[in-house]
Order: C-alpha cells, then sequence, then structure tokens
C-alpha cells in the first residue's frame, strides 16, 4: 500500500491532472535541488515545492484569505442589495418608476415618444392608492387626494404667501407676533392647498403629546358619558385628545395608566376611580407629583386638585324630601363604603334624619357596590326585616332601578306602598317608570370644568390642591316617591 502512494518531498512525481506550468515549476524545484546550486537556490526550490505541492503551513492562510473575500463579497452584495431596495421603494412611492427593455426611465418620459407604448409604470405597492384623475401618481397610504409628490409644506405656504417659514409657522400656531390679517392670509393659504402639519414631528419637537386620559372604574357606566363630552369639548379647543381608560377596579390596570402617564404617552390625567394605585407601582415613591385632576370621586390626602360636588349637602336635600313627604322609616342603600363619596352621601343622610328627630332602625343601612344586582340584593334584605321601610334614599340612579325593580318583582307599588329616590340623574331615569326622582349632577360642567384645571395645570399655572371645587347640584323630582299610604 505504502509503495502505490505518491511520494513527499523532493521525490514526489508530477500530477498527471496538474496543468504543464506546475509541472515545469515542479521539475525547476528538482533540478536546483538536486543539482550543484547554493543554499539560497535550494531554499528557493523548497518555497516553490510546496507551493505547487499545497503543503500543510500556508493552507491555513490560503483558507484564511478565501474566507474573508467571501465575507467581503457577502457584506458589499447586502449593502448595494440595500442601497437598491431603498432607491426603488423611494421611486415607486414618488411614482417615477418604468419598466422599458430592463432600464428605468425618468416619470415625465414624453408621450409622443416612439417607445412609449413599450414601457409601462409598475403598479403600485398594496396600500398605496391611485387617484382616478391622475393615475400616474402614488398617494400616501390613507391620505385621501393629497399626492405625496405633492404635498403641501410649510415652505409652500410661504413662497405662495411671499413671508418667511418661521412667519406661516408662527400663524398656524396662532402667536401674537403675527398680525390678524396676515395669520388669516395664511389659515387661507392652508386650507387652500390642504395642509395639514406634521403631528409626530410637532409632538417630537415639543416633547408633548397632546393627549390627556380620562381613567374610569366602568367604561359601560353611561354616567360617563356626559363628562366625557364636557372633557372632549375643553380638550378639543386647546388641541388636545381625550383617551378613555378603563380599570375595572383592577390595581395592575391603574398602574398602566399612571405608567403610561408618566412615560409620556399621554400629558395629564382626569381620575375619577377614587383611588390611587400603590406608592410601590411606582419606583420615585408616589404619584402626587404627576399632572393628575379627581373628579368627583375624592381621594383624601392626595394633595391632587379636585372637582366635586356637595354629597352631604345632596344627599340631605333627597332625605328632606322624603321626609317632607311624610315617610318616617327611610333606609339608606350606600356606595362601597368607605371610599369617601359614599361615606358623604351616608353623612348626608344621616344628618337629615337627625335633624328631623327620626330614628335609624338596625338594618335600615345596607352597604351596595354602585351596580345594579347589589341594588336588588339590597332592597330584597331591607325588605325581609320585621318593619320594612317605607322610603329608600339610594346612592346611585343604577342601584335605584335595581331596588325598583325588586319591588315591583315582589308586588309592591312604586311610589304607592314605597318611594325611591336616586342620585345622579342619568338619561334612563327620565325614561324609567315610574320616572325617578333623583340628585342631579353637572356631569358636562364637572368635565369641563376637570379639564379646564388640568390645562392649567399643564400651562405651569399653580393649582392647589386643598380646597376642592365644589359644583352644585338639584333634586329633580318626579314619579317614584309619593306620600306614604295611611
Amino acid at each position: 500500500m505504502g509503495r502505490d502512494r505518491h511520494p513527499h518531498g523532493l521525490h514526489a512525481q508530477p500530477h498527471r491532472l496538474r496543468p504543464p506550468h506546475l509541472r515545469d515549476r515542479l521539475e525547476r524545484a528538482r533540478r536546483l535541488y538536486g543539482g550543484r546550486a547554493g543554499p539560497v537556490d535550494a531554499h528557493r526550490a523548497l518555497h516553490d515545492l510546496r507551493h505547487v505541492r499545497g503543503g500543510r503551513r500556508p493552507l491555513p492562510a490560503r483558507l484564511f484569505r478565501l474566507v474573508l473575500r467571501q465575507c467581503r463579497r457577502a457584506i458589499y452584495t447586502d449593502l448595494d442589495h440595500r442601497r437598491r431596495l431603498r432607491r426603488h421603494i423611494a421611486r415607486r412611492r414618488q411614482g417615477r418608476l418604468y419598466r422599458h427593455h430592463g432600464r428605468r426611465l425618468p416619470a415625465r418620459h414624453p408621450a409622443g415618444h416612439p417607445h412609449h407604448g413599450e414601457h409601462r409604470r409598475i403598479r403600485p405597492a398594496d396600500g398605496i392608492r391611485g387617484d382616478p384623475a391622475h393615475p400616474h401618481d402614488v398617494l400616501w397610504p390613507g391620505s385621501g387626494d393629497a399626492r405625496m409628490r405633492d404635498r403641501p409644506k410649510i415652505k409652500d405656504i410661504a413662497e405662495k404667501a411671499g413671508v418667511s417659514v418661521a412667519t406661516v409657522s408662527r400663524a398656524l400656531s396662532d402667536s401674537a407676533l403675527v398680525t390678524a390679517e396676515t395669520r388669516q392670509r395664511i389659515h387661507d393659504l392652508a386650507r387652500e392647498l390642504n395642509y395639514r402639519p406634521n403631528v409626530s414631528a410637532r409632538n417630537l419637537r415639543t416633547r408633548k403629546s397632546m393627549a390627556v386620559l380620562l381613567v374610569v372604574r366602568d367604561v359601560g357606566n353611561p354616567f360617563y358619558l356626559d363628562i366625557l363630552k364636557g372633557v372632549e369639548a375643553t380638550a378639543r379647543e386647546a388641541g388636545y385628545a381625550v383617551l378613555m381608560g378603563n380599570t375595572e377596579n383592577d390595581p395592575l390596570r391603574e398602574i398602566e395608566y399612571f405608567n403610561m402617564l408618566r412615560d409620556g404617552h399621554a400629558d395629564g390625567m382626569i381620575l375619577m376611580t377614587g383611588k390611587l394605585p400603590p406608592a410601590g407601582g411606582n419606583r420615585a415613591g408616589g404619584w402626587n407629583h404627576l399632572p393628575v385632576v379627581v373628579a368627583l370621586e375624592m381621594i383624601e390626602g392626595s394633595g391632587l386638585p379636585h372637582v366635586q360636588v356637595d354629597n352631604v349637602g345632596a344627599a340631605r336635600a333627597a332625605v328632606e324630601h322624603l321626609i317632607s313627604l311624610g315617610h318616617r322609616r327611610i333606609a339608606h342603600i350606600s356606595g362601597p363604603v368607605p371610599e369617601p363619596m359614599s361615606v358623604y352621601r351616608r353623612e348626608g343622610y344621616r344628618l337629615a334624619m337627625r335633624e328631623a328627630g327620626l330614628a335609624i332602625p338596625d338594618g335600615y343601612e345596607v352597604r351596595g357596590n354602585f351596580l345594579l344586582e347589589s341594588g336588588q340584593e339590597c332592597c330584597r334584605e331591607l325588605l325581609a326585616l320585621p318593619e320594612p321601610p317605607t322610603a329608600l334614599f339610594v346612592a346611585n340612579d343604577e342601584m335605584a332601578y335595581g331596588a325598583a325593580h325588586e319591588l315591583r318583582r315582589t308586588g309592591r307599588d312604586v311610589p304607592g306602598e314605597v318611594s325611591v329616590v336616586g342620585f345622579d340623574d342619568l338619561y334612563l331615569s327620565k325614561a324609567f317608570y315610574p320616572p325617578l326622582t333623583t340628585v342631579s349632577q353637572p356631569r358636562a360642567e364637572i368635565g369641563r370644568t376637570a379639564m379646564g384645571l388640568l390645562l392649567s395645570i399643564l400651562s405651569g399655572g399653580s393649582v392647589g390642591g386643598d380646597e376642592p371645587i365644589v359644583l352644585p347640584t338639584a333634586l329633580n323630582i318626579r314619579g317614584s316617591t309619593a306620600p306614604p299610604r295611611g
């Protein structure tokens, strides 16, 4: 077996597959080494021999050069592909890409050119709509009729108005540094050119999101709709958008909304949950340094500005109405005590009963959770007493609906046998049968006031959190209350 192998070193035989020039070099190496040559020639002969045979010593270097060459080729190919792709996408969006014998032609190729029929515009990408009136233009996705190539900028308005770009920017932001006549002219040109500002760039420059959060317990509760209308009307006038957050009494959701505010996804918050998240959810140690306004649902000791109603006075007026009708056995279905709003309405009930010299029997104060089902359960509990009440003061309208439903289910007439008074004056209270007597809160005005207070905070104004803003309420007397029988 050893004889059949090719000998190594200087005795290696020329391989028949080697090209002729390599065979010659091998023969030359043999002659140089085997003849009467000096040490230098012998060294060159050995070097040539190793190069011809592909000896082990230069092989790693050759492999390294091969790998390096392949890596460079891959990198340059990828960079060139990315560059070509960016240029292709840009031309395709701008409507400047044609196909004509494998070449790209300019967008304004003359229609009368003899080869005009031999090339065609490449179909726009999906999501980029074309305008039938301008088939050779490509639109921004969802941009309406504003063509991307001709999309107006502040510079276009400035050129047409004959003023500087800075003047146009100030006029569009209604700055007092620009005269009213110039502002009006620039606004007219902006409408004429269908100019729309780049909101993302503006927010990045001003470091504002131009959005506020309205965080509530349950977005399905119709009570919050009128408040949202008031907040949105005031926010829109100031250029803000309103985002509504639904916590469903979940502390983790509450923390998420506060983190959105802390991370800059919103500039301010109107809080209507009646509580702050645990301080442990904020690494800064608390939430009272954030721009937050509390509406209706009070948070005592928070140091935050409040917009609320006089819950004690409103509840007292509602119970006094029942007392004036001749009721003496008046029960109260409260909200989730110990929340401040529920506590204050219960305090108003107790105050009216005490001032009238009426005792509150055991079991006449039951606790609900502001939901319709809890109104039914609490009413069922009151009707099971040895001496059931002849009138109910309920802490909100939704529980009052549930109580009235339970009264009718058990065959009791409302208001013939039991009178019911609610709190909130939802729009359904008028359509309810009988129409519900209830305390009306100025919900739209609450929303406008809370948003105005938040705007004052965002503009750098100092707002004291010690004295809340208290708005008036009214008792709307309808068909669910009447004097007791006998």
